[in-house]
């Protein structure tokens, strides 16, 4: 509901939120909490997307939960406006999805890093790196990444770019 700007959703997820912090329960927190900014940014509502991610960081260093950190770092980089803090953010993001080994995230990291980075070494340096991930993939090649990534990987290495 809140992907297609329902705010009844988000009202939702405020609920459902609530009621597992009232009983207690902290795992998967951070993922919450991820939903929780994603939600609101898609609503326009950034401040209280920075609220809710700036909470799943903290959660990650009081907790040393990383699960979720790719996705936090990454939605971090999206909501700042200093462009050096965004990439060190996403290269955070990045390490930590290629340390869990969870290809999507790194996916979504390196193509958020190339789209900062618009010419020079550091540019053809994601791109390589973009393609390494992307070479990872076997199959759905149909997700909007996936599809993303070798749009951009056509456009720019068109002698690379497989699958």
């Amino acid at each position: 509901m809140t992907r297609m700007g329902d705010p009844a959703g988000i009202k939702m997820m405020d609920e459902g939120f609530e009621a597992i912090q009232s009983i207690g329960l902290f795992n998967w927190n951070t993922v919450l909490l991820t939903s929780l900014a994603e939600s609101r940014l898609l609503l326009g509502q950034k401040s209280e997307a920075v609220d809710f991610i700036d909470k799943a960081r903290r959660m990650i260093e009081q907790t040393g939960e990383t699960f979720y950190g790719p996705e936090v770092f990454r939605l971090k980089a999206k909501l700042t406006s200093d462009t050096d803090e965004a990439i060190h953010l996403l290269e955070e993001a990045l390490q930590l999805a290629e340390q869990q080994e969870t290809q999507m995230w790194a996916l979504r990291s390196i193509l958020d890093l190339v789209a900062i980075c618009d010419q020079g070494q550091d540019l053809e340096d994601r791109l390589d790196h973009l393609q390494i991930i992307f070479d990872r993939f076997t199959e759905g090649f149909h997700i909007r990444e996936l599809k993303t990534a070798k749009r951009l990987l056509k456009r720019r290495r068109p002698h690379l770019v497989t699958a």
